[in-house]
């Protein structure tokens, strides 16, 4: 039992996580956890520039359109661990609980930023993976 214990108290602080002292994930003026985060992965945008797709659990979805509602038409701050890392002006507010972050500057720093969000890798593409 001591084992175990020792074992999930070392697992939960070498784990790193934004309860421990890190901002996290910010837009606008409010906050998301990595448990927030369902799914965090790089996209190549239309125009090929790197973006990353956020999809958020159903419940800081809401907070997500609550959030952009409040702010539609308005450029927003998103933030990770307190630098911005892009200042978009949504025109709607998001509903879906889905955010797609332009303004990065690679493909490195996009998968990056996205395993940072969400504190995994991202989720297979399909469930054959």
């Amino acid at each position: 039992m001591r084992n175990s214990l020792v074992a999930i108290i070392s697992l939960v602080f070498a784990t790193p996580s934004f309860a421990q002292g890190n901002v996290g994930l910010s837009i606008a003026d409010e906050s998301f956890s990595q448990s927030d985060v369902l799914d965090a992965r790089y996209l190549p945008s239309i125009d090929g520039k790197p973006t990353i797709m956020i999809t958020f659990s159903e419940t800081a979805a809401r907070r997500v359109g609550r959030v952009t509602e409040r702010n539609v038409g308005k450029a927003i701050p998103i933030a990770v661990n307190g630098k911005t890392i892009s200042t978009p002006i949504f025109q709607a507010a998001i509903l879906q609980g889905v955010v797609e972050i332009g303004g990065i500057s690679d493909m490195q720093e996009a998968i990056a930023l996205a395993k940072q969000i969400s504190g995994k890798d991202p989720l297979p593409d399909s469930l054959e993976e």
